[in-house]
């Protein structure tokens, strides 16, 4: 079985999100993957996932929506060998979102901008969450004076500048 990482099986790519991905952030994500590295029901129901389906963050987060509360590892064993077909819907169905604003950051220095560090950080987490709409940027660019402004596309947005 393969995972996010399509040379490395899926229970590896688990252990690495683990200690990679949730090691110091998320201590429950964490235990979590590594409890499903070594949970062959978890792995087999995952096998039979395409891909891009097999993300921690969205086998998680589909628990925790079936659940009604974040899993533990023999809860989330439970979901899936009792909801498989429940789990795998919404699984299927769903898809995570990535932080935006994290993944901009970087692109603010190379597009020019000159906003203190705490008024691009506001501007940044802004620009992720507008009237409870999550929204991806479609561009960066600066401009008067260096204020870097974003453009959105979005199902109830049609643009914002």
């Amino acid at each position: 079985m393969t995972g996010l990482d399509p040379c490395v099986a899926t229970a590896e790519n688990y252990r690495r999100f683990a200690r990679w991905e949730a090691a110091g952030r998320s201590p429950l994500y964490a235990r979590l993957a590594e409890a499903v590295a070594d949970d062959e029901v978890v792995l087999t129901f995952l096998g039979g996932l395409a891909a891009e389906k097999r993300q921690p963050n969205l086998l998680f987060a589909a628990a925790r929506y079936l659940l009604g509360l974040p899993p533990d590892p023999g809860g989330l064993h439970t979901l899936v060998a009792e909801r498989s077909d429940e789990l795998a819907h919404v699984m299927n169905t769903r898809r995570t979102q990535t932080n935006e604003a994290a993944r901009c950051a970087v692109m603010l220095p190379a597009r020019g901008a000159t906003l203190a560090d705490s008024v691009t950080a506001k501007v940044l987490q802004d620009a992720v969450m507008i009237d409870g709409v999550k929204l991806k940027p479609d561009s960066l660019r600066p401009v008067n004076d260096g204020i870097v402004s974003f453009l959105y596309i979005s199902d109830r947005i049609a643009r914002k500048q």
